[in-house]
């Protein structure tokens, strides 16, 4: 799935009211003197136009700021179970 700001997926249920579907949390990190933050959504990163990095593309910088969240915001954007 491509990275979206949208973070509720609504659906129009069968009463005709919209209804969330999905939930789709983000997590946005920025490293000291980075050009521009990364996103983490769904356990992957994105830049923030949205392209997907690799791992082993990320900025040296990654580590230590994802070391900073806390384990219900690792959770939150899919990098732990």
């Amino acid at each position: 799935m491509p990275f979206s700001l949208k973070t509720h997926i609504p659906k129009r249920g069968a009463d005709g009211e919209s209804k969330i579907a999905r939930y789709v949390p983000y997590t946005r990190i920025r490293g000291e003197g980075a050009d521009g933050p990364l996103f983490i959504q769904g356990g992957y990163f994105y830049t923030e136009g949205g392209q997907h990095i690799k791992a082993a593309d990320l900025p040296d910088w990654v580590e230590d700021e994802v070391a900073k969240l806390t384990p219900a915001a690792k959770r939150e954007c899919g990098l732990e179970k």
